[in-house]
């Protein structure tokens, strides 16, 4: 989901620019569907499909294939883990089982984090299908960041499609960042 507040908080991932522009084709300022984001600074322009911002950076291709060794190697990782969790999750009892499993870790991870009662934000870092927001949403302004964001469940919490190596948000505009499962996917810069 993509809408105003989110947009508040973006830079440009190539410059770094907070001077954003924002062209809105489909849907409303509450629920961008498609549209553009424009960085005024280095004219870099950013599709949004879906209700996703794609702001990857340069040295990513649109489709993941990567100019670098280290980067196709991760991406073929990352689509073999896609097909992967298709199959897995797939509606079974066994599927079912699994959910809970993980379920349950996330919500003990939600509890290690501790975070104070008073409203603030989080930014999911490697978000996937934004688990960590089904405990956070209700509470906090929450954000995630993913390369592949995740069919289908995208549509539940805000979202941009970026790497951790170069995050396409302003400098201190979420009071915590959490990072779940995602750290062993990101390379030195």
């Amino acid at each position: 989901m993509f809408d105003d507040l989110l947009f508040e908080k973006l830079a440009c991932p190539k410059c770094g620019s907070a001077d954003l522009g924002l062209e809105i084709l489909e849907g409303s300022k509450l629920d961008v569907r498609k549209g553009e984001v424009s960085c005024r600074s280095c004219s870099s322009r950013y599709p949004i499909e879906d209700g996703i911002a794609v702001l990857l950076p340069d040295f990513l291709e649109s489709d993941l294939k990567a100019r670098t060794r280290g980067w196709k190697t991760w991406s073929a990782k990352m689509r073999n883990f896609m097909e992967w969790r298709k199959k897995t999750w797939d509606g079974s009892a066994k599927a079912d089982e699994y959910q809970e499993r993980v379920d349950s870790l996330n919500r003990s991870f939600f509890e290690f984090c501790r975070l104070p009662e008073e409203p603030s934000s989080i930014l999911d870092v490697g978000c996937g299908g934004g688990t960590f927001g089904r405990y956070a949403a209700t509470q906090y302004f929450y954000a995630g960041v993913d390369p592949l964001p995740v069919p289908g469940e995208t549509e539940k919490f805000r979202i941009v499609q970026g790497v951790a190596e170069r995050l396409p948000f302003k400098q201190s505009v979420f009071d915590y960042v959490v990072i779940m499962a995602a750290l062993d996917h990101v390379t030195g810069t």
